[in-house]
C-alpha cells in the first residue's frame, strides 16, 4: 500500500490544491512531493525528524526559517503508508473515536 492509498483508506481525500485532507476534521494535511509527502498542521509545515546537521544542536526550532537545515522535511512514502495503513485497519475494526468501516 502506498502513502496515498493509506491516507485514502483512512478517510483523507485529495483537495483541489493537491493536498490530502480529512473533510470535517482538523487534522494534518499531506502534500505529495517527490519521494513522499510534506506534512502540514494547520497550515504550518511539520518536520519528519532532525537532520544530521541538527543532531546535538540546542535550541533548534522548526518554526524558525534559519533553522530549516536542521530538519528533514520529507515524510517518506513508506512511513506515511505504515502510519495510516495501520490507522485505517484499526478504524475498520471500530477503533475508539472512529466510526467502524
Amino acid at each position: 500500500m502506498t502513502g496515498a492509498e493509506a491516507l485514502t483508506a483512512y478517510g483523507y481525500v485529495r483537495d483541489e490544491g493537491g493536498r490530502y485532507t480529512r473533510p470535517g476534521r482538523q487534522t494534518d494535511e499531506w502534500e505529495p512531493v517527490d519521494g513522499g509527502f510534506a506534512r502540514f498542521n494547520r497550515g504550518v509545515r511539520t518536520p519528519f525528524t532532525v537532520s544530521a546537521a541538527g543532531e546535538g544542536v540546542a535550541g533548534i526550532d522548526a518554526a524558525r526559517p534559519e533553522h530549516e537545515a536542521f530538519f528533514v522535511w520529507l515524510w517518506p512514502d513508506e512511513e506515511v503508508a505504515r502510519i495510516y495503513g495501520h490507522a485505517a485497519e484499526q478504524a475498520a475494526m471500530g477503533w475508539p473515536g472512529e466510526p467502524a468501516g
